[in-house]
This record gives structure tokens, sequence and C-alpha cells, in this order.
């Protein structure tokens, strides 16, 4: 990304890790959704369903996903702190698939469990249907990014929060615009 911003292109990059691009000396902006938000409202979305027995989370397991994963499982645990609520978080061992069925299996039932992105929720799913949890009825599975080849495509399907990515595209679609007239 560097390389082209050096070239003076009016550009938008998305993330918060390309912040320190827009320098407002070139014509780059950053836009970003706030990650924390998103795991806040899958707190908020699965308290409100009602009471579980135990609450947990798990992270991405995939490296370049690893901040959105933090940023996400942070917000999603400050959204239980007031409340005096235990979530339970994952941490794999080195077979992530037996860990994951040993740590689910642990859970008291009912439980929540929430995913960072759609398809570790569709894999959450998938451990849980080989290990004979039923879903919803023992292990409830929330995913974010509400990608529809993950949660409508399978049985059960899986529940999603939105996180605004349409939105972030036009957002970034009218930052450029205005980017390239003031540049010109």
């Amino acid at each position: 990304v560097m390389c082209f911003t050096d070239a003076g292109i009016p550009m938008v990059v998305e993330g918060e890790i390309h912040r320190s691009l827009s320098d407002g000396k070139k014509p780059v902006s950053c836009i970003s959704v706030d990650e924390r938000y998103i795991g806040a409202c899958a707190a908020d979305y699965l308290l409100k369903l009602g009471s579980f027995s135990a609450y947990g989370f798990v992270p991405c397991r995939d490296a370049h996903l690893a901040a959105l994963s933090r940023l996400r499982g942070e917000g999603f645990l400050r959204g239980f702190a007031h409340r005096k609520t235990e979530v339970r978080v994952f941490v794999p061992e080195d077979d992530w698939s037996a860990s994951l069925e040993r740590w689910l299996k642990s859970l008291p039932n009912p439980a929540a469990v929430f995913t960072p992105i759609d398809r570790h929720g569709r894999e959450v799913l998938d451990v849980c249907e080989r290990a004979g949890l039923s879903s919803p009825e023992r292990i409830s599975v929330l995913g974010a990014s509400d990608d529809e080849r993950y949660c409508l495509t399978n049985s059960p399907e899986l529940s999603s929060i939105t996180t605004g990515a349409e939105e972030e595209g036009y957002a970034a679609a009218a930052e450029l615009a205005r980017l390239m007239r003031t540049t010109g």
C-alpha cells in the first residue's frame, strides 16, 4: 500500500491498521468500522435472547484475522463486564477441531458462543454436529459479517451480526469521490 500512497493518487483504504497512511499530506483517507462495537452488539444480542448457562468466545484461528478477532473479542467481553457474567474464551491446543470439541462439551448447557466471523461460526456448528451437540438447543452459535454463504446454506442456519460492510463501501466511494474532486 505504501508504494501507492507515494504516487499521489487519491486512495481510500479500509481498516484501522492503515490509519497511519492518512497523514494529511497525501490524498489518502482511511475508512474503518468499530470492531469492538460489533463484539459488544453480539454480547447484547445474546443477553437479550434469554438466560444461557454459559457464554463463550471462539477467536479466529487465521493469523491474518488476529487483529479483527482480538478487537471483536474485547468488545464481546466488555459487553458482559458490567453484568458480572463469566465468558469462557476458547484457547486451542495442537488439534484445533478436537480441542474445540472438548471445550464445547465442557460448557454448561444451554450455551451461547460468539465467533468473530461467520466462516468460523460455521466451523463451530460443524464441530457441534460431529460431537452430537445439538444446535441451537445445547449450543447457540452467533457469527459476524452476515455472510450468506455461511449463514443460510447449511442446517442449522447460523445467526450473524451485520458489520456494516455495505455502508462502509458507500462511505469509501463517497470519500474517494471527494478526494478526486479536491486533488485535481
